[in-house]
């Protein structure tokens, strides 16, 4: 529990299960037989793994099958029990510590509480441990201790099922969090004992001050609203994390907002009425409901998606869906906006009247009108001008402590927005003081969080080491001056961009019409010259790199007044913009990318005061820089993202962003990524998308725009061209509709040899992906032919991808050694371009084909030094321990090599490492096809071990994956059958091997036609020879054996030494000898002792 390994866990509550179990057969004894009952069902319940699950099930039900019919009694502790069982044992301790290790006490006291289903022995034994680790910690200085502390009471908390155990865990996990901060502050300062000592009774925790209470006293003390909201927001954590006793932290938090009121708000007024949270929770509900059920409306009456791309029905109802979701999306900025109102109502209505005009103005998502029910709340306020003192901001900052307040009383502010310095401690260059990460707490309706990138809430920013602090309460006048440019160049422009889009949220509406005249001022005379415009475009592109995941940013102490060419350079950077078939961030990956684009537009068309992103576009046509189709395609990818947003939104019940855009697999038990219900829709945002991208370093270098007005866009900003769709299918591995596309733009392509030659490629590779490696070699073929006609015998970076794909495609074929060959030339040609010490991703992907290929002709270790280069560069140019498909494929094949070397343990290691990170990149439940080979592997590697239920589990869960994505026929399902029929065969059930076998050999007979030599063809030849020879079938078995043995000689040659040769001369030495054959044997053992003979020679 201390490190946190739930599988050791479990592993040892089922081996205390067993040794009870032991002891109960032996002695009779009933009690033994409970103990074993309950600590199976224990490490049942907190087991995750599917096959180990089996395994306790199985022991559950022999143990209840042996226990005799009477069942033992035992009795739950009450807490006076559990006081004197603890203070006993302190005294104990105290007495003979140098004899009695408290661990191992407080242990036996944890078992004893889980086998005896006593919650209030189990969690104070645990707690106890965790006290053991902070005091060593505390003594020692040892942060490892306080991490271990801290595991065990998390652990602690998550299984106590009342109320004051919580919170005196709450309190110790704070408390360690502080002392682990202090330790970073005083390096040889001791840290007092905490105020709880070791082992305290549990009748003594109800008596103890609350966790929560210290930031009350510190709030009513320093009169620091903040202290009260981050008490309000632990009080709803602990709502979060438990059902036990909510009554009573209700009333905690209708206490806390009193004392809010008397010591911060200086009002004796009686809070709200203790339903108000839940009545605005349920009017929050109401409003997603509202959501939802328009959206649903949206498809019934709207569904471009039922008609094909090319059918002239689809534009026109796009457009009609678009402008619906545009409504939809005005419609819950408003229905927000009433929400807002009334809870600034309901808080006015409790501190009294504001001393001054006032406006509340929103911003970010509810001004651009693409907000969704479950948005940030991010907003400034107005006040009056000549009304800008002490008491005004005393006042306004009080009010919105109180909003904060309600708002967090919803329940869905996640604990690191407060920037709790214990927990989260923002201002620390230590990571380690920024260690709390809430996965329980709702992350929903909240204030925008107080991280220092984030503020954009009245209380504004605190200040940091690089910057003052800045304050979003402010006069029209000075509001506006955040638009000035060096205070825009300060900040990055981020804080001024944000305040330039805004809208109404409350108040008097004239102070926000006074701003935007003053706004219009400023921007006109200061900020839109067209030389500054271009530098702020520049700045803009940063966002898109880093929401693409880029790590490279732009200089902001370069010239204003300058574009470098630096910063042109870096606009190259960008990568095809389209998906990879990973796990979408639907905020990064697909919302952001149209709002900054069209800010971009606007800055350039003049428009840069219109909040709303949907105005924006209308605004920009009839003002003539956008044409009426420009209009339809800017709205449309506009209402994709905000579409995407919201269903992602609404099937997660929050802000949690994954989105996989493959298919899912249904009936599973894994946690689901949401997919999108019709995968079109990306198409239909990708083909908008790319060519918007493409615009913009035309906008950035003034090749646009020279004129007033001109067209921005001089063709339309939509490509549902072949080409295009071709690679946004075969990136989702929509593999036939992939081929469709790229074949008919190989047509399209006419005499445009560049373009004909890179669609053959790509073509080549969906053609390698579906399993047709003599197509694909046709296309590599062609595509380099032409490429030497445009190139020569020049070596040329395009030649080499050529070279690289055909050997790619050639390995597919089984035929390695020809593949090694062109992989050879094309790691020889990039070194002759680039030198020999080039390090990139092209020159890694040929080491790792390379590796591939030499362990296909059977030489693993060869292979290994070829992977582990791969391995090593990936690692160089991406980072070691980042989740990357790149290593995770060089760990599988790793784990590919200990698996022939007959390392199994070592290769399960690699394989489960790598799906890991397979799983992190595209999903839990998503189907894909290096996930189900990974299984597949994982699979083979638990036969060889002899776990055939956890081999056969993992086998069937990669066939249904592998069906999900590729049909009935595919190299890889007709690997899985093959390695389904070996692991049914060790299992004993013939008829099944033979089954799955027999299939696997016709559809590899089918994939690669029947009279063509192909290793897989000879794997499953050999495979269904073993299962005959099983079942003592010899004369079927020397068939296949034969067959096979002829196969692999034409591959590989009569003189090779390949070790599947000798297995078969083994096998077919040891079948003719069984049917009484023995000359026949004899010729074969004399052939396998030649070839051994010739493997040894140096």
């Amino acid at each position: 529990m201390a490190n946190m390994d739930t599988l050791l866990e479990v592993e040892v509550l089922k081996s205390l299960g067993d040794l009870n179990l032991e002891h109960g057969k032996k002695l009779k004894d009933v009690a033994k037989f409970d103990r074993a009952k309950v600590l199976y069902r224990t490490a049942l319940h907190r087991c995750e793994d599917k096959e180990i699950k089996e395994s306790l099930e199985y022991r559950l039900t022999y143990a209840e099958k042996l226990q005799p019919a009477r069942e033992s009694v035992s009795s739950v502790s009450s807490l006076v029990q559990v006081a004197e069982m603890f203070a006993n044992l302190n005294q104990s301790l105290t007495i003979g510590s140098d004899k009695v290790s408290p661990l191992i006490e407080y242990t036996k006291i944890m078992v004893e509480g889980i086998v005896n289903e006593d919650n209030i022995l189990e969690t104070e034994a645990i707690k106890s441990v965790g006290d053991v680790y902070l005091k060593r910690g505390t003594e020692t200085r040892d942060t490892t201790c306080l991490t271990k502390a801290t595991a065990l009471y998390n652990t602690a908390l998550a299984r106590c099922e009342r109320f004051q155990g919580t919170v005196a865990l709450i309190h110790r996990l704070l408390y360690t969090a502080r002392i682990r901060q202090d330790m970073k502050k005083t390096a040889n300062k001791l840290l007092k004992p905490p105020y709880l000592p070791i082992g305290q009774p549990v009748q003594d925790l109800s008596q103890a001050r609350h966790p929560i209470a210290p930031l009350q006293t510190i709030g009513k003390r320093t009169k620091g609203g903040r202290k009260f909201t981050q008490a309000a927001a632990l009080y709803n954590a602990a709502l979060a994390r438990t059902n036990e006793n909510r009554h009573k932290v209700m009333k905690r938090l209708q206490d806390l907002e009193k004392l809010f009121l008397v010591h911060i708000a200086n009002v004796d007024s009686e809070p709200n009425p203790s339903d108000s949270a839940v009545r605005h929770q349920k009017r929050l509900e109401d409003m997603r409901a509202r959501a939802k059920s328009q959206l649903e409306a949206i498809d019934q009456q709207h569904n471009p998606y039922q008609y094909a791309e090319d059918d002239p029905k689809m534009l026109p109802v796009e457009a009609e869906r678009a402008e619906a979701v545009k409504a939809l999306c005005k419609f819950i900025a408003k229905d927000r906006q009433m929400f807002i109102q009334a809870l600034i109502n309901e808080c006015i209505g409790t501190i009294g009247p504001p001393p001054c005009k006032y406006a509340f103005i929103g911003l970010g998502s509810q001004a651009t009108e693409v907000v969704t029910p479950y948005s940030d709340l991010e907003f400034a306020i107005l006040i009056e001008e000549g009304k800008d003192n002490d008491d005004t901001r005393r006042y306004f900052l009080n009010l919105t402590h109180y909003l904060h307040m309600k708002v967090i009383n919803l329940g869905e502010t996640i604990l690191p927005a407060m920037a709790i310095p214990s927990l989260n401690d923002f201002q620390s260059e230590d990571p380690a003081n920024n260690w709390f990460f809430d996965s329980v707490t709702p992350h929903g309706f909240a204030f925008d969080g107080f991280m220092p990138w984030a503020s954009k809430t009245p209380f504004g920013r605190d200040q940091t080491k690089s910057k003052p602090p800045v304050s979003l309460i402010q006069t029209p006048a000075e509001m506006t001056k955040f638009q000035q440019t060096e205070i825009s160049l300060a900040e990055g422009y981020h804080l001024s961009d944000i305040l330039r889009r805004f809208v109404f949220l409350a108040g008097d509406e004239g102070l926000v019409n006074e701003y935007m005249e003053m706004m219009k001022t400023v921007i006109k005379d200061d900020l839109l010259s067209h030389v500054k415009a271009k530098r702020l475009a520049v700045f803009g592109m940063q966002h898109i790199l880093e929401s693409m995941g880029k790590t490279c940013t732009f200089e902001p102490g370069g010239p204003l007044l300058k574009i470098t060419s630096k910063d042109i350079g870096k606009i190259g950077q960008i990568p095809a913009f389209e998906p990879t078939g990973q796990l979408l961030n639907v905020k990064k990956d697909i919302y952001r990318f149209p709002g900054i684009a069209i800010d971009l537009l606007a800055l350039y068309c003049n428009i840069a005061l219109s909040a709303s992103t949907w105005d924006v576009i209308d605004e920009m046509k009839e003002a003539g820089w956008i044409h009426e189709d420009d209009t339809k395609h800017l709205t449309v990818l506009t209402s994709i993202s905000a579409e995407l947003r919201l269903r992602t939104y609404m099937a997660n019940g929050g802000q949690k962003d994954s989105l996989s855009p493959l298919a899912k697999l249904d009936n599973t038990d894994l946690k689901s990524a949401f997919h999108i219900p019709d995968v079109k829709i990306l198409f239909r945002y990708y083909c908008r998308a790319k060519p918007l991208r493409m615009c913009m370093p035309d906008m950035i270098l003034g090749r646009k725009f020279r004129g007033q007005p001109k067209r921005v866009f001089e063709t339309a900003i939509f490509d549902a061209l072949n080409e295009n769709m071709g690679r946004i299918a075969g990136s989702l591995f929509l593999l036939d509709k992939s081929i469709h596309h790229l074949e008919a733009a190989v047509t399209d392509a006419g005499s445009d040899l560049e373009k004909r030659s890179q669609i053959l490629n790509d073509l080549g590779l969906s053609y390698k992906e579906r399993g047709d490696p003599q197509k694909a070699i046709k296309c590599h073929q062609q595509s380099l032919k032409i490429k030497r006609t445009i190139h020569g015998d020049h070596k040329h970076p395009d030649t080499v991808m050529s070279l690289h794909n055909l050997g790619l495609a050639k390995s597919k074929l089984g035929d390695y050694k020809t593949a090694i060959s062109y992989l050879e030339q094309a790691l020889d040609m990039k070194k002759t371009v680039y030198g020999d010490n080039v390090e990139d991703d092209e020159t890694a992907a040929c080491l790792n084909s390379l590796g591939h290929c030499w362990r296909k002709l059977g030489l693993p270790e060869k292979a290994t030094s070829f992977y582990e280069q791969f391995l090593t560069m990936m690692e160089a140019l991406i980072g070691k321990n980042k989740p990357n498909l790149d290593i995770a494929g060089a760990l599988s094949n790793l784990g590919l090599c200990s698996h022939e070397l007959r390392n199994h343990n070592e290769a399960i290691k690699y394989w489960e490492k790598s799906l890991a990170m397979m799983t992190t990149v595209y999903g839990d439940n998503t189907a894909h096809p290096d996930i189900a080979m990974l299984l597949t592997n994982l699979g083979s590697a638990w036969r060889e071990l002899g776990d055939l239920r956890k081999a056969i589990s993992y086998l069937e869960r990669s066939l249904k994956m592998l069906k999900t994505i590729h049909g009935e026929k595919h190299p890889d399902i007709a690997r899985t059958l093959l390695n389904l029929g070996t692991s049914w065969l060790s299992h004993g059930n013939h008829e099944k091997a033979v089954e799955y076998c027999e299939q696997s050999l016709t559809m590899r007979k089918g994939i690669y036609e029947d009279n063509t030599p192909h290793p897989e063809i000879a794997i499953s030849l050999h495979n269904l020879g073993a299962c005959w020879a099983t079942i003592g079938d010899h004369k079927k078995a020397i068939l296949y054996f034969e067959e096979a043995l002829t196969m692999r000689k034409t591959i590989f040659g009569d003189s090779s030494t390949h070790p599947d040769i000798t297995a078969l001369l083994n096998n077919l030495a040891i079948s003719c000898s069984r049917l009484g054959d023995e000359k026949k044997a004899y010729s074969y053992w004399v052939q396998l002792q030649a070839m051994k003979a010739r493997e040894a020679a140096p």
